[in-house]
C-alpha cells in the first residue's frame, strides 16, 4: 500500500492486514514517515505488516516503530537467528521464494511461512498442481501464530477462490496479493479489490483466511 485511499478502502472491505514495503529495490517503496501516516489512519482491527529485505536489525526495528507496524514480513535471505531476533519484538511472516518445490523444508520457529514465486510482486504464480501434491505428501503443521502458512504469487480476483478451495484443507491460513490488485505499481484498483474480497469471502465458511493486501 502506498496511498491513503487504498488503505481506507481495504479496511472498509474487511481485510485483516495491509502491507507496507520498506525494501529499497521495490517499486512500492515508502518511507517510515509515509508508513506512519498510513498506519495511523487505520483502526486496531487491521494489522500493519512491514515488508523488509535483508535490512540491518536496528534499522528494521526503528522503521517498524516509526511506522507503527504490528507485524513483520521478511522477504530476503534472512538467517534463522535473525528471524528469531525479529520475532522477539513482532509476529513474523517469513517468505520462501521458490523456483521449484525441490528441497522445500518447513522451518520450526515462532513465525509463519509464506510461499511465493522467485520474483515477488511480478504476478507469476507457483505451480499449484505441484504444490498441492507436495503438501499432501509433506504437510505443514500450524505455526505458533495459529495462522497457517500463506500463499502469494499470481493471486487475483479470478483465481483466489480456487486457491482457497484447493489449499485451505492443506494448511493455508492467509493469502498475500500485490500486482493482482493494482492499476499500476503501488496503486490499487478499487474494483479489483472489491472483486477479490467478494470472491475470497465465499470461502470463509471453510476457514476465514488472513488477507494481506500488499
Amino acid at each position: 500500500m502506498t496511498r491513503l485511499s487504498d488503505v481506507l478502502l481495504a479496511e472498509e472491505l474487511g481485510v485483516d492486514a495491509i502491507g507496507l514495503i520498506f525494501a529499497p529495490s521495490s517499486k512500492r517503496l515508502i518511507s517510515p514517515e509515509q508508513g506512519r501516516i498510513l498506519s495511523s489512519a487505520l483502526g486496531v482491527g487491521v494489522a500493519r505488516v512491514g515488508v523488509f529485505v535483508d535490512m540491518p536489525l536496528d534499522t528494521l526495528l526503528r522503521t517498524a516503530e516509526r511506522s507503527k507496524l504490528t507485524a513483520i514480513q521478511l522477504h530476503g535471505g534472512e538467517s534463522q537467528n535473525y528471524t528469531l531476533e525479529v520475532a522477539n519484538f513482532y509476529p513474523v511472516l517469513k517468505a520462501k521464494k521458490l523456483s521449484s518445490l525441490e528441497g522445500l523444508v518447513w522451518e520450526d520457529g515462532p513465525f509463519t511461512t509464506l510461499l511465493d514465486g522467485v520474483n515477488p510482486g511480478s504476478g507469476h504464480a507457483l505451480d499449484w498442481n505441484a504444490l498441492e501434491q507436495h503438501l499432501e505428501q509433506s504437510p505443514l503443521e500450524r505455526s505458533p501464530l495459529k495462522a497457517g502458512w500463506g500463499l502469494a504469487g499470481g493471486l487475483n480476483p479470478e483465481n483466489v477462490s480456487e486457491a482457497l478451495e484447493r489449499f485451505v484443507k492443506l494448511g493455508l491460513g492467509w493469502v498475500d496479493v500485490v500486482s493482482g490488485l493494482e492499476a499500476r505499481a503501488g496503486d490499487k484498483d478499487p474494483e479489483k479489490m472489491r472483486h477479490f474480497m467478494a470472491r475470497a469471502s465465499q470461502k470463509n465458511a471453510i476457514n476465514a483466511p488472513y488477507m494481506s493486501l500488499i
